[in-house]
């Protein structure tokens, strides 16, 4: 597959709206319907493990730091304790105990590449708000 771009313009939020666009064409040509799965996050014992894999294809040298920014921490992208470590060139992850959430209360939240750049919530996610935000969402 290959998808071709032509941008006559550039300011500070062409590279996001350029990114989550390809991102979400791409997804979309790729989805398999029916499959819908948790993103965004897993469970591993008393922890959630906020994750993000960067696409195979795609040139994980441009990411230098992913976070994860919601309503547990005020949308605050540059918040310390909710910076994503790299545990591989294209994956990276945050593991936080289930005793941060309050239980039964629904969070919103998106990952943030580079301290900037917000990814949309693909269309298998199953774990969205149904918002033009297009927010995952974390309930324990």
């Amino acid at each position: 597959m290959g998808i071709c771009l032509i941008v006559n313009i550039s300011g500070p939020d062409t590279f996001p709206a350029l990114y989550n666009s390809a991102a979400r064409l791409a997804n979309d040509l790729t989805i398999t319907p029916g499959k819908k799965h948790t993103e965004g996050y897993y469970l591993k014992g008393e922890n959630v493990v906020f994750t993000y894999t960067h696409p195979k294809n795609l040139n994980s040298k441009l990411i230098n730091s992913a976070s994860v920014a919601g309503s547990f921490n005020d949308w605050k992208t540059d918040n310390k304790n909710y910076q994503l470590t790299k545990k591989e060139d294209n994956r990276f992850e945050l593991e936080i105990p289930k005793s941060r959430f309050e239980k039964g209360k629904t969070y919103s939240f998106k990952l943030v590449l580079n301290g900037e750049d917000w990814i949309n919530a693909s269309g298998n996610a199953s774990n969205t708000d149904g918002t033009d935000d297009n927010n995952l969402t974390l309930k324990l």
